[in-house]
């Protein structure tokens, strides 16, 4: 069911009302604005203050500072961290279906199928020796 495209100006009559609102708005609060204006005197603008040029110091002789050596620092002997101890994995032990999915899959009959498929198969013969 194709929708048919709104002209714009069908778009816009939608807008119509909203925009005739704000215009109404607008020119009551220039209105206003003009009120204010009319009632308040204009003050002459105030001068801004010029800004002071800075008191002009005599030139000091730069003091001759004694010359310094570099501190020596005591050598670090490098920090031996100690040996990261590897955690000592102990192999766990197969449960009963992992150990027949184990001798099964080195089966010729699986060999060549994509693991998917030699799953399920493995999964049925497994179904029928329980």
């Amino acid at each position: 069911m194709p929708t048919e495209k709104k002209t714009k100006s069908a778009k816009l009559k939608k807008y119509a009302g909203v925009y005739q609102k704000c215009l109404r708005e607008q020119q009551k609060s220039t209105k206003a604005l003009e009120k204010s204006a009319k009632r308040e005197p204009k003050k002459s603008p105030k001068k801004l203050p010029t800004k002071k040029e800075p008191k002009k110091l005599p030139k000091r002789s730069p003091k001759k500072l004694p010359k310094r050596s570099p501190k020596k620092l005591p050598k670090r002997s490098p920090k031996k961290l100690p040996a990261k101890k590897e955690p000592v994995k102990s192999p766990k032990k197969l449960n009963s279906y992992q150990l027949f999915v184990k001798s099964e899959s080195k089966k010729a009959k699986y060999k060549g199928l994509e693991a998917r498929e030699r799953m399920n198969l493995i999964g049925v013969e497994w179904k029928k020796q329980k």
